[in-house]
């Protein structure tokens, strides 16, 4: 059933928990945390909340987690869901970036820097 009423203050607090997870209107949807909601309903109280992950900064940490995913095998979708965001920026990320031919520009973060090495093998050292 579909709900039509207004936003209570605890589906307001469920909703900011489960965005700040990283999970989409369609995994809050599908995974039923917000019982008669919509995937539309989730999108626009999002939006009005101002709790979207659209047009977020990709941050050094992400690209190398990304690079080192690509490296281990995994598919774009499963890239995406590790790093929480859609299958469409990842790919679009990867490519403008060249993630597939090459690592990041920079340093990796510490906590990468021994699977970077493990990676690229010894002629990086």
């Amino acid at each position: 059933m579909i709900k039509l009423s207004n936003w209570t203050p605890e589906e307001n607090k469920k909703l900011i928990e489960l965005r700040s997870q990283g999970m989409f209107p369609s995994q809050i949807k599908k995974e039923g945390y917000l019982e008669g909601r919509t995937i539309l309903a989730v999108r626009r109280h999002s939006r009005i909340l101002k709790i979207t992950t659209e047009n977020r900064s990709w941050t050094n940490d992400e690209l190398w987690k990304v690079w080192i995913l690509i490296q281990k095998g995994y598919y774009t979708e499963d890239i995406s869901k590790e790093i929480h965001r859609t299958k469409n920026a990842t790919s679009h990320k990867i490519s403008i970036e060249g993630l597939f031919y090459h690592p990041p520009v920079g340093s990796p973060p510490e906590k990468y820097s021994n699977i970077v090495n493990e990676l690229l093998g010894d002629d990086s050292k």
